[in-house]
């Protein structure tokens, strides 16, 4: 993968790394970029944030 970013978070108390791919028009066009992602990371079944949650979670560290 390429033009990525992985920033740390907690879940559940415990360390989760979050991985950012891509700033999409919506969240139905990221939604369907989900498929196009390695097929080793969609086994780890992604989902579609907001910019908005992200910078959250960026205030919480």
């Amino acid at each position: 993968m390429t033009n990525y970013w992985v920033y740390p978070t907690r879940r559940d108390g415990k360390p989760w790394f979050i991985l950012i791919t891509g700033n999409y028009a919506s969240s139905s066009e990221a939604r369907a970029a989900l498929s196009t992602l390695p097929k080793d990371v969609q086994a780890n079944k992604p989902w579609v944030r907001s910019v908005q949650q992200v910078h959250q979670d960026l205030k919480l560290k």
